[in-house]
């Protein structure tokens, strides 16, 4: 026979084995009602559906307004993805497997539909703090990145991925090479999702007739170099590039005069090009400085044709040489028009390279004399000029002509060098 036990005797039964529970260790009695118990239970089981339906709806709100990653158009901003990443690992450059070249990962959506990512070499310790294996993420600010691979897929026109966008945004390996792309069956059989109409079509019809006009040969990727007809670089291309980029067109040829140094042409060819760093030159270069004034005679701008030309000191050394060598003196104001006038002198053409070695030392002695002024402590005279111009004219003609003569016939008459 089973014993009715009342709710009253229930209570004091537990009670009872509480109480002998507590005095055989625990410091606190404790009344437990199995009513209560029950209770409590329930409401907690409530509880639980209550917030299993609401995560589940908001599971479903996410759901709604996330993009699949085979509709992923980089073109639109707002969009949202939810994936998983189901794989991660580093890529290592061939025969250097201690070097970490990206770190790649591919992510999956609800849908099933993959993407592969890459992470260049730069921002991989950025995101191994971020991205886990089989963790969730919710990503946004979707945008197409730059090809990792080494060698991107280029064209006579241009890099692929920069001639179509579209395509590009649409592939699922982003390191794909050519040869990969021209032995598939067809060109989008790697694409996430099938070309739309409009312009995602027009660039496949482009891409594909590109394709059709491709033949690759049985031999490695290599560099080319376009400056060159066979392909191979050399430094004299690259120097004729940067020439023709920097240098301007000078229409008429360098002079070399044989019997002044070669500092002293270079200077020569510098007042010639306008490539001396005068304060008008480093002023339009977008230099501040104090002064554009010449330093010489502080009357006018600092310029090349100022200094070797309109300057007053230079050409009152000018109407010297030409009394010396007892020509008709004339001003001039440039260099076309210095040689304008040299042609017009009437003497021999040997003697004539000789007069104008010496105007070549003229303008090296006037440069001299400008710096000089601007960075030594001693200000240097004007008065020498005319005097070191003869004397090392003497010298420069005596050791680098076949003429034999002295210092006073070169003083009183430098014809005397041609005899």
């Amino acid at each position: 026979m089973r014993k009715i036990v009342s709710c009253q005797e229930k209570y004091e039964y537990v009670g009872q084995k509480l109480q002998k529970i507590n005095q055989d260790g625990f410091t606190e009695s404790m009344l437990v009602s199995s009513n209560d118990t029950k209770r409590s239970q329930r409401q907690r089981r409530r509880k639980m559906k209550r917030s299993r339906s609401r995560s589940q709806d908001l599971q479903k709100m996410e759901l709604m307004n996330m993009t699949q990653l085979c509709d992923i158009d980089p073109m639109i901003d707002d969009l949202k993805v939810l994936a998983r990443c189901i794989s991660l690992w580093k890529s290592h450059p061939a025969g250097r497997p201690n070097e970490v070249w990206a770190l790649d990962m591919v992510f999956q959506d609800a849908h099933g539909n993959r993407v592969q990512s890459t992470v260049r070499n730069k921002k991989i310790s950025k995101f191994e703090l971020l991205i886990d294996e089989g963790s969730c993420y919710r990503i946004g600010n979707l945008s197409v990145g730059d090809n990792g691979s080494k060698y991107p897929m280029r064209y006579e026109g241009g890099v692929i991925k920069e001639l179509f966008p579209r395509m590009f945004a649409l592939e699922l390996n982003k390191n794909a090479t050519v040869s990969s792309k021209l032995n598939a069956s067809s060109l989008d059989n790697s694409f996430r999702r099938k070309a739309r109409s409009g312009i995602e079509e027009m660039q496949l019809n482009s891409l594909a007739e590109i394709s059709r006009m491709t033949t690759l040969v049985p031999c490695e990727d290599r560099y080319v170099w376009t400056l060159e007809s066979d392909g191979v670089f050399s430094v004299a291309s690259i120097r004729k590039e940067i020439d023709g980029n920097r240098f301007q067109d000078v229409s008429l040829p360098t002079r070399w005069v044989k019997s002044v140094p070669i500092k002293v042409n270079i200077i020569a060819w510098k007042v010639k090009s306008n490539a001396l760093p005068t304060r008008f030159n480093i002023s339009r270069r977008g230099m501040d400085i104090d002064s554009i004034v010449c330093p010489i005679c502080n009357a006018g701008v600092e310029s090349t044709n100022h200094i070797f030309f309109q300057c007053v000191v230079v050409r009152q050394i000018m109407r010297k040489i030409s009394s010396w060598w007892n020509i008709d003196y004339s001003d001039v104001n440039s260099y076309e028009e210095w040689q304008v006038w040299l042609v017009s002198i009437r003497i021999q053409s040997k003697l004539k390279g000789v007069l104008e070695g010496v105007y070549y030392g003229l303008w090296w002695y006037m440069w001299n004399f400008r710096n000089k002024l601007l960075f030594d402590k001693k200000i240097p005279e004007k008065a020498l000029i005319f005097d070191n111009l003869v004397s090392s004219s003497f010298y420069w003609c005596k050791f680098r002509c076949k003429a034999s003569f002295k210092w006073d016939d070169w003083l009183k008459n430098p014809y005397i060098v041609l005899v």
